[in-house]
């Protein structure tokens, strides 16, 4: 099977952005986190100030290396009066694996729905659900914001009932601590596998709550800077949305949100989880661990459909590499993407 000129999924777990907000002591009304814009006096620090390259010294003298420099930099905490500090998010879960969003070849289309298929009759969704499951009840999405030494409470909601709420989420570890947290990561999977596997929609509400400390610091994302913003110099910034009509607060973005989430590839050597990713990117390292000259990036496997079919017709799902591949490529449908290859006529 040759991956198409156009092929894309549109993607079956859809987070909200995570907003941020908090309440005192004594009123139920929700309070902002604002941005603070700090103006920070720093010494002069960058490699370039002093070095043309690795072993090449600019001409500076000791007043240009220690004179201060300011840069602005934002900043973000609770209010004085906050007692409490909330992060909320609703969750779309749709069973859009199934077949592709766009696609210009219809024998390929056909041979993904029956992978789909064939990795639902072994139950693969079940495993790919725990791993979400995981991932949404240790709180990964908060990012940072998970380094508390007060208990952190995690609640989900559905059509306004609540179906779970855990107390001390960041004792949650990816392969151990669930002795006492079972249930709830039953429930969970559960709900997710049916979502993921069935028709219909399930929409979730999940918050934490967390014992604030006197202004405390809180991390949401950053906005990237288009190149012509950083070439105006423009200032760095947190992402924002509404609290009410009138005031805004700091939220972490649906991306960043769903990264969290999705920290589930453990299928490849890697020490923790990595988000799935076409390459394997690993967060913060600048490498990839899926890299086409290891044949176990998505494009490369793309092609193995045929034989993954033949292979979940006469085989289970297991530990051996042929499974973990599976998984790997059946969590890349689960996240969306265009996964399409350039034309022939192109690649001249």
């Amino acid at each position: 099977m040759d991956i198409p000129l156009s092929l894309s999924y549109s993607g079956s777990i859809r987070p909200s952005p995570a907003i941020f907000y908090c309440k005192s002591a004594d009123s139920d009304v929700k309070l902002p986190v604002a941005i603070v814009n700090l103006v920070a006096n720093s010494p002069t620090s960058a490699f370039s100030e002093g070095h043309r390259e690795q072993g090449v010294i600019k001409n500076v003298n000791a007043y240009e290396l220690g004179r201060p420099q300011l840069h602005c930099a934002p900043y973000c905490h609770v209010p004085y009066e906050a007692k409490w500090l909330y992060c909320k998010f609703s969750l779309k879960l749709r069973a859009d694996s199934f077949k592709p969003h766009g696609h210009d070849d219809l024998k390929v289309s056909k041979y993904l729905q029956r992978f789909a298929k064939s990795y639902k009759d072994q139950n693969g969704y079940h495993e790919l659900a725990k791993r979400y499951a995981k991932n949404i009840l240790r709180g990964k999405w908060l990012w940072d914001n998970l380094e508390s030494d007060q208990p952190i409470t995690l609640s989900i909601k559905r059509r306004g009932n609540l179906l779970i709420k855990i107390k001390k989420i960041q004792s949650l570890q990816w392969n151990y601590g669930w002795e006492g947290y079972q249930d709830a990561l039953n429930e969970l999977t559960a709900l997710i596998d049916t979502a993921l596997s069935s028709t219909g929609t399930v929409t979730l509400q999940i918050k934490v709550k967390i014992r604030a400390e006197t202004l405390q610091e809180v991390i949401p994302s950053q906005l990237v800077l288009s190149e012509a913003e950083r070439r105006a110099d423009k200032e760095p910034t947190f992402a924002e949305t509404s609290l009410n009509s009138n005031q805004r607060t700091v939220c972490l973005t649906k991306y960043k949100v769903g990264a969290g989430i999705q920290l589930i590839d453990d299928w490849i050597d890697t020490e923790d989880p990595i988000r799935v990713s076409e390459y394997g990117a690993v967060h913060g390292q600048h490498i990839a661990l899926r890299t086409p000259r290891s044949k176990q990036d998505v494009y490369s496997l793309l092609p193995k459909v045929p034989f993954y079919i033949r292979f979940l017709r006469y085989n289970q799902l297991g530990e051996d590499e042929i499974s973990n591949e599976i998984h790997y490529l059946m969590s890349m449908l689960v996240k969306g993407g265009v996964f399409n290859r350039k034309s022939d006529k192109s690649m001249r």
